[in-house]
């Protein structure tokens, strides 16, 4: 397969024990993904009956869209939310050059991806960025090609938290959310956002709109059951806003960010050491760097990919799915876009099934690109969300967060539901929905 071509599914009649989970609604899609036990065709693409299964994603993802409120120190252009493929192609090495290039509109665009269970969608956002910048857009690069070298840092660097953190830059950059949705009687109408969680300097940070039994998740502003998340500048770790300062317009000048940073009331346990880390981490990198004053622009859901470069106040953003961009680039492995691949290995899944309870589905994904091909500052260094992980969970199976986040909600936030989570939707692996969705 050459760099950029994308794989392809053929359709076929499915047989064997799987046919009972489409019995009750799951149908597997090919996608190309194995099943290890033994040799089993791919099985026919169901669409839903009026709009097909990526039209109900979409819906499902844009009804619950995320408000970020984006950082700005200095020039704007480098914290612009936009496409991967903003310059018009999907080399990755390329992107820290070209966001300097006016030429190229960096138009305002999240990746999603949505997966269920019979009781919740699971819905991941991403950001992207072309450049991580912290300790400026040279020096950050330059610090980090010398930290790569071997050569020591200042020692204002030293005395300095996290200083690698805060200095150390690379081409690409792309953070996300997970939002989980407990699905109503009336459809997306009557469903509720009840917990999300952040990625900000490789800790996912949790949160919920209301009071949860542990004492260690955060509390996160919702506007219409959508998350309000607040994206630091420069190194783009995102958290939950603070409801409590209240935004004053969506003019840069009328929404200035100060420090009101940490969401959350002070806590014990685990967010208690973790609460406004994003906030730290910021402080301390302005005072490195010797920055001065920050500003909020609002991004928010409307479908269509404004450029903030021709607008003022609000900026509107579209959707792009995860499944058609940035998913088949990775199973094609070392290409333009990924500059290595990792073996994921096996997965199970369950799926429903018919009078025996679920089958676990063992998939078998293997070597796919898990960091964006970058050349700027550390080389490789910004990974997809199959790549993302938690500092202090690093003994937790690979892509665990993106590829199976029911089983990872429950686990951070056991209110959710103890019992091994079912997907009837998990389209990176072939489960497809068949009811058509109740808007």
């Amino acid at each position: 397969m050459t760099a950029g071509q994308l794989p392809t599914t053929r359709p076929h009649p499915w047989r064997s024990r799987l046919g009972l989970a489409a019995w009750l609604g799951v149908v597997l899609l090919g996608w190309g993904a194995l099943l290890t036990a033994q040799a089993v065709p791919e099985l026919p693409v169901a669409l839903t009956p009026e709009t097909g299964w990526q039209a109900d994603d979409r819906a499902i993802a844009a009804r619950f869209a995320p408000v970020f409120l984006q950082g700005f120190v200095g020039a704007e252009r480098f914290d612009y939310i936009t496409a991967f493929d903003f310059d018009g192609d999907w080399v990755g090495d390329n992107n820290w050059q070209n966001a300097a290039d006016i030429r190229y509109p960096l138009k305002a665009t999240v990746y999603y991806a949505v997966s269920e269970t019979a009781t919740h969608y699971f819905i991941h956002y991403a950001v992207f960025h072309p450049r991580d910048y912290k300790g400026g857009a040279l020096t950050g690069a330059l610090l980090s090609q010398a930290v790569r070298s071997g050569a020591q840092a200042s020692e204002r660097l030293r005395e300095v938290p996290l200083a690698n953190d805060l200095v150390l830059a690379h081409e690409n950059d792309l953070e996300g959310c997970l939002v989980v949705v407990r699905k109503g009687p009336a459809g997306l109408a009557s469903a509720a956002t009840v917990f999300v969680e952040t990625l900000a300097h490789n800790r996912y940070l949790p949160y919920a709109p209301r009071p949860l039994v542990q004492s260690d998740v955060g509390f996160v502003a919702l506007e219409d059951e959508r998350p309000v998340l607040y994206i630091e500048p420069k190194g783009h770790g995102i958290e939950a806003y603070d409801p409590l300062r209240p935004l004053q317009g969506a003019s840069p000048e009328a929404a200035p960010a100060d420090d009101a940073r940490a969401a959350a009331p002070a806590r014990t346990g685990f967010f208690g050491r973790i609460a406004g880390l994003v906030t730290g981490v910021d402080r301390a990198r302005r005072r490195v760097n010797g920055e001065g004053a920050e500003f909020l622009r609002r991004y928010h859901y409307t479908g269509e990919a404004d450029d903030p470069d021709q607008v003022t106040g609000d900026i509107g953003y579209d959707l792009a799915p995860i499944v058609s961009t940035l998913w088949p680039r990775a199973r094609a492995g070392v290409n333009e876009t990924y500059g290595d691949v990792t073996d994921f290995g096996l997965r199970t899944l369950l799926v429903p099934g018919h009078g025996e309870g679920p089958i676990a589905l063992p998939l078998a994904i293997g070597p796919i690109g898990a960091s964006f091909r970058g050349v700027e500052g550390a080389v490789n260094m910004a990974r997809p969300p199959w790549g993302w992980f938690d500092m202090t969970e690093r003994d937790r199976p690979a892509g665990e967060w993106f590829l199976d986040p029911a089983s990872v909600a429950a686990r951070h936030a056991p209110e959710l539901g103890a019992d091994p989570p079912v997907y009837v939707h998990q389209p990176l692996f072939g489960v497809i929905r068949l009811a058509a969705l109740h808007p």
